[in-house]
Order: C-alpha cells, then sequence, then structure tokens
C-alpha cells in the first residue's frame, strides 16, 4: 500500500536526489542556456524536488526526462540522431566514461590544515571567465572564505562565499570575472586548539560565454 510505495521512494532516489540537487543547486542552470537531465529514475519526484532548489527565474531552462522515450524527440528537436553518441539512445558508454563506482569527490585536491591555522590557495581567473568552485570538509567543520581580488590596483574585491558558521557539508558556487583577477580560498582552522581538518576541492575556469 502507500507505506510500502513510501518506503520504495525512500530508499531509492535518496542518493540520486542528492547528487543532482547538489550539482543543479551550484548556479550552474542559472549560467547554461538550457540543461536537461535525462534518463532519471524517478522523474517526477527529482522534478518537484528541483523546483524548490531553482530559482524560478531559471525554472525554465531545466527540464528532468524519464526514459529514452520521454527524451528522444527533445534531443532530435536540435540536431539529427547521427550526431549524437548511442549511448543517449540506449546504446554502450564511450570507452573510459564506463561507471567506475567511485564519486568524483574522489579524485579532488585536498589540503590539511593544522590546529590553530588557516591554509589559503589562490587561483588567477582572466577577464570574462568563468571560475566554479567545490569544498567539502572531510569529516569535521571548517572556516571558509572566497573573495575575488582584482588584477588592476584600487578594484573592488567581491565576496564571493563567506559563512557566519563553519561548514561541515558540500559548498559549491561560481562566478563570473568582469576583469583580471584571482580568487583567494582561505580555509580557517584557528578556532580549534586540537584537530586538524582536512579539505577536499576542487577548482576550474571556464569560458562559459
Amino acid at each position: 500500500g502507500v507505506e510500502e510505495g513510501m518506503h520504495h521512494l525512500a530508499t531509492g532516489p535518496i542518493a540520486l536526489l542528492r547528487k543532482i540537487v547538489s550539482e543543479v543547486s551550484s548556479n550552474y542552470v542559472e549560467l547554461a542556456d538550457k540543461v536537461l537531465l535525462l534518463n532519471v529514475p524517478y522523474a517526477t519526484v527529482v522534478r518537484s524536488v528541483l523546483k524548490q532548489v531553482v530559482p524560478s527565474r531559471s525554472q525554465h531552462k531545466l527540464a528532468v526526462m524519464g526514459g529514452v522515450e520521454d527524451y528522444c524527440h527533445l534531443l532530435t528537436e536540435h540536431a539529427d540522431r547521427d550526431q549524437y553518441h548511442e549511448c543517449l539512445f540506449g546504446g554502450a558508454l564511450p570507452e573510459g566514461l564506463e561507471d567506475s563506482g567511485e564519486d568524483d569527490i574522489n579524485k579532488w585536491s585536498s589540503v590539511n590544515v593544522p590546529a590553530r591555522d588557516k591554509k589559503v590557495l589562490k587561483e588567477e581567473v582572466p577577464e570574462g571567465k568563468t571560475f566554479l568552485w567545490s569544498v567539502c570538509p572531510a569529516s569535521q567543520d571548517v572556516g571558509l572564505e572566497l573573495v575575488f581580488v582584482p588584477g588592476a590596483k584600487g578594484g573592488k574585491a567581491v565576496s564571493l562565499f563567506e559563512s557566519s558558521e563553519r561548514v561541515a557539508s558540500l559548498q559549491r558556487g561560481s562566478h563570473k570575472a568582469a576583469e583580471d583577477g584571482a580568487v583567494v580560498i582561505t580555509f580557517d582552522n584557528t578556532y580549534s586548539y586540537i584537530n586538524s581538518k582536512t579539505v577536499q576541492y576542487t577548482f576550474e575556469v571556464h569560458d562559459l560565454r
């Protein structure tokens, strides 16, 4: 009955929802012209959850589709079928893209922040480029701050992330540089007198015009 159905939903899509929400909520929808999520199990459930995550002004850019029969016509509206890889229509994945069973976070860089200390990283971002960032403490919370610092003298710094509370879970965001500069990332563990903290992170700079 209803109870059995709810149990099925609770065990099935919860991991999927966490992964999709973490991806979609990191502003990528706002940067794109169109975002299609294809072959999504429990598409109706995922679609309703994402409506609570994606800003209303961007919801028209996002489409959550179920199986091949739900989305194949949408793909062929944009290009002929032979322009897509056959995996999108049920064929095998391209070599090298098979699911390894490992989350991408295992491939991220990591830094150890000693007790009573800070670690500062810097990533150059040219004018017009978009900086995409993801940060996740490995186990315990840590202070996090991201600031875009213009390269030219007299430029005004832009705060990208600064929380009044320490973070203990995945944080993501993006920033398009209006001028040449760098993003300065600070991991703050000065409040901890005993425990060092490990933080996993990945930074990317892309041309998303």
